[in-house]
């Protein structure tokens, strides 16, 4: 049994290479592209959220629902949103809501 749960452990990061890149010069209620890599085994499509990580479930948008990972870019204009640094997007699976696939790093949104 414990071989079983190393193995799925292993096994639970090459499910998905998806890696979210942080916008560049994100600012409040403007347009910017956010870019990612995917590999041939990732998710066909997902949902992309943009939370704050200073407080527990914080959504501020949903950024795609059900996005084509094959452009690997989506345009989104972000909401009026607070300046601060602790912005974060989260891929998750597009029928399942609790299971990230992956996440950017944190990021600044600017006025």
């Amino acid at each position: 049994m414990r071989i079983h749960s190393c193995l799925a452990a292993i096994a639970l990061p090459l499910v998905t290479a998806l890696k979210l890149r942080p916008p560049t010069n994100p600012h409040s209620d403007q347009t910017t592209d956010i870019m990612w890599t995917v590999e041939p085994n990732d998710p066909p499509t997902w949902n992309l959220f943009l939370m704050n990580i200073s407080q527990a479930f914080d959504l501020h948008a949903i950024v795609g629902e059900f996005v084509d990972p094959a452009p690997e870019k989506i345009t989104f204009k972000f909401p009026v949103l607070r300046p601060a640094d602790d912005y974060v997007l989260y891929a998750v699976n597009a029928s399942n809501w609790d299971m990230v696939l992956a996440s950017s790093g944190r990021f600044t949104i600017f006025a």
